[in-house]
């Protein structure tokens, strides 16, 4: 059967049939179907736990109760001696009560020791505490025990310097934790830059087209003193459709030349770092920023649009400036 059925049975926790397990006081099997070398207990492994724990129950120390498994003959010199060990604790306890009783307690160290040394306490100093009577330590467990209280003084260091350790490394975790956050919070910072540019704009064309599963509105236009095109004299510009919510698309007219536009751009530091449009002080060169939403039209479509054209009566179509131009 597995421990959990054992436990059951019992009464007795896990890590105290493995602690006897270990000890050879008793000695289960594994099961051969099983490849997981789980232990499997039979009932004579539940009836000597029992019986173990009962003698556990008499303050038997472990190594008595395994004198009494291998020779049942030994019981009666075994409990005898057990016996005479319980009847001196029993005198010192019952001195200790009478020493209780006879002494009041009191707020001064110096009273209390005073009226300990008059009420004759003869008991003597616990200078060796048996840490063997500890439950379930394992063999490892009770030979540091084996020195007594400097070894529990050693093993406080020890998970003094433990926990001291794993705060340093949690702090320093959490620091690293803040330079990498921030770093990624600096690097996804937006950089935006708004410019009003063009003196003469005609808009020639409204087009609809799908980019990445999204549908985009560009203006196909062209404005005199324009910089270097990729495309012909024209550009084909992404316009703002949520913000205006479709109102200035409608109020748009193709063909009509208006008095300017207004170009916004938002771009991550890191991106800005990476097309070289970042500063030396740290702030978007909207000036170089404006030369890629012309000449580059995936920059343009990610990061700008136009959010604006100025109305306005202009003598000169840009048909004839371009004319001229040429």
């Amino acid at each position: 059967m597995r421990i959990k059925e054992v436990c059951t049975r019992t009464g007795l926790t896990r890590r105290a049939i493995r602690f006897y397990a270990e000890k050879g006081l008793i000695t289960p099997g594994t099961d051969p179907k099983d490849h997981n070398d789980y232990r499997d207990y039979s009932e004579e492994d539940v009836q000597r736990l029992m019986l173990i724990a009962g003698l556990r129950s008499l303050r038997l120390t472990v190594d008595d109760i395994a004198a009494i498994l291998r020779s049942p003959g030994q019981s009666s010199e075994i409990f005898t001696r057990h016996r005479a060990l319980l009847d001196e604790e029993r005198a010192e306890i019952c001195e200790i009560l009478d020493i209780l009783a006879k002494t009041p307690g009191t707020d001064s160290l110096s009273i209390l020791a005073d009226r300990l040394e008059r009420a004759k306490m003869g008991v003597s100093p616990d200078m060796e505490p048996d840490f063997s009577r500890f439950e379930e330590l394992t063999e490892e467990e009770r030979q540091e025990f084996a020195d007594g209280g400097a070894v529990i003084d050693r093993i406080r260091r020890k998970k003094q310097i433990r926990t001291a350790v794993f705060a340093l490394a949690a702090a320093v975790i959490v620091l690293i934790g803040a330079v990498i956050g921030r770093k990624i919070w600096y690097d996804r910072q937006m950089l935006g830059f708004s410019n009003a540019v063009g003196t003469n704009v005609q808009l020639l064309d409204l087009q609809l087209g799908e980019i990445d599963g999204e549908y985009h509105f560009y203006a196909v236009v062209k404005y005199d003193d324009p910089p270097e095109c990729a495309d012909g004299d024209t550009f084909h510009l992404p316009v703002d459709t949520k913000r205006n919510t479709g109102g200035m698309i409608d109020a748009l007219i193709p063909g009509e030349t208006y008095a300017g536009m207004n170009i916004h751009g938002s771009v991550p530091r890191k991106t800005a770092r990476e097309y070289g449009i970042l500063s030396g002080n740290g702030y978007l060169d909207a000036g170089k920023a404006m030369e890629l939403f012309y000449t580059d039209p995936v920059f343009a479509r990610k990061y700008c649009y136009i959010d604006r054209f100025y109305s306005g009566y202009n003598i000169r179509p840009l048909d004839k400036v371009f004319e001229q131009m040429k």
